[in-house]
């Protein structure tokens, strides 16, 4: 997960998912699949000591480690042994939820999604974070090839984002600077 969490796009996107969520002073949120719990730490330090971010996984090892490299932080965060298809909570419990790639690993998408509806209040926000295993997009230095999106096994040929839209395709696009 390290590994992961140390590449740029993972870290726009978590930047991103961040964002959406409108983690404010003294909200309660709720990452679910939090893993070692380094997004989990990041949320409670925009919740401030008036707020609070519950760290669920289902597993052991892993919130093990999440609560060592938390140590003795005051930082207002826990993290508890769960599953995301029953989630122990009670109904409107959090201001937010967000769950970064969990659903691709689960035989019940819909039950999970019900769950973090039945524990978020009306009006809070859900930020999930996947991958479509479905779909891949294609992009290389070949302008022949860059733009494809394989789609149950038909490749299509992607010109514009207008394209995509037209196919029905959602894209989440960035604006990116050349360094130096």
């Amino acid at each position: 997960l390290d590994g992961q969490a140390s590449i740029p796009a993972i870290q726009r996107l978590r930047a991103a998912a961040t964002e959406l969520l409108g983690a404010r002073l003294g909200h309660h949120l709720v990452d679910v699949g939090s893993g070692t719990g380094d997004v989990a730490r990041t949320l409670a330090g925009r919740v401030g000591p008036e707020g609070t971010v519950l760290g669920i996984d289902a597993s052991a090892t892993m919130l093990t480690e999440a609560r060592r490299r938390t140590g003795t932080s005051t930082l207002p965060v826990e993290f508890r042994l769960g599953d995301i298809t029953h989630l122990e909570l009670g109904d409107a419990t959090c201001d937010g939820t967000l769950c970064e790639r969990v659903f691709q690993h689960l035989a019940s998408p819909r039950t999970a999604i019900a769950e973090l509806v039945r524990i978020t209040r009306p009006g809070g926000r859900i930020v999930v974070i996947d991958t479509d295993w479905g779909m891949h997009a294609i992009h290389g230095a070949d302008p022949i090839h860059a733009g494809s999106i394989a789609m149950d096994g038909v490749t299509v040929r992607i010109r514009s984002p207008r394209d995509a839209i037209a196919l029905g395709i959602g894209l989440l696009t960035e604006d990116r600077k050349a360094d130096g």
